[in-house]
C-alpha cells in the first residue's frame, strides 16, 4: 500500500516538474523524498481543515505574515501574531513517534524494504511538529503563547539594491 502509493504521488510530482521544467526537471528530483515527507507531514492540519469544510465550520482566515509588496522602499518592522491554541501539533508529534517507534521495529526484524517508506512518515511528522510556523512554534502554538515576529525588511532583494526607477 506505501509503495502504490508513494509510486502514485511522485508519478504526479514527476510530471508536473516535466511539464514546467523540461531541460532541469531531473536536477529538481532530488528534493522528491522532502517533497512526499513535507507533503505526508501536513497531512493532518489537510485533514482538519477537510473536515471543516465537509460539516460546514466556519474558522477564521489566519493571514500569513506579509512585509509588503515590493511598491514602496524596503523598512524595517515588527509584527506580532498571536498563535491559536491548537491540538495539532501534539497529534503531529505523536505521529512522528509513532513512526519513530515503527522504525526501530523495522530495523529490529531486518524489514529493510519498509525503512524507506516508514522514514518518509518519521520526517515528515517531525519536521511539520518542530518547525516553527510564522506564529511561533509548534509548542506556541499548542500553548497559545506570544512570539513576536523577528525584524525584517519588507523585501531583502529591494533593501539591497534599493528602489526601483
Amino acid at each position: 500500500m506505501f509503495f502504490a502509493t508513494t509510486v502514485s504521488i511522485a508519478t504526479f510530482y514527476i510530471c508536473a516538474q516535466r511539464h514546467l521544467n523540461p531541460k532541469g526537471w531531473m536536477r529538481d528530483m532530488l528534493l522528491l523524498p522532502m517533497l512526499l515527507s513535507l507533503a505526508i507531514g501536513m497531512s493532518v492540519n489537510n485533514a482538519r481543515a477537510v473536515l471543516e469544510a465537509a460539516f460546514n465550520h466556519k474558522s477564521e482566515f489566519n493571514r500569513t505574515p506579509k512585509y509588503g509588496d515590493g511598491s514602496r522602499p524596503a523598512t524595517t518592522r515588527r509584527t506580532n501574531y498571536l498563535p491559536i491554541a491548537s491540538f495539532l501539533p501534539i497529534i503531529e508529534l505523536l505521529f512522528a513517534v509513532y513512526f519513530a517507534f515503527c522504525t526501530w521495529h523495522a530495523i529490529v526484524l531486518a524489514q529493510w524494504s519498509s525503512i524507506p517508506f516508514i522514514l518518509l512518515f518519521l520526517l515528515g511528522f517531525s519536521y511539520v511538529a518542530s518547525s516553527p510556523s510564522a506564529s511561533g512554534s509548534s509548542a506556541g502554538r499548542l500553548l497559545g503563547s506570544h512570539s513576536p515576529g523577528r525584524s525584517r525588511p519588507e523585501n531583502p532583494a529591494r533593501a539591497r539594491r534599493g528602489p526601483l526607477p
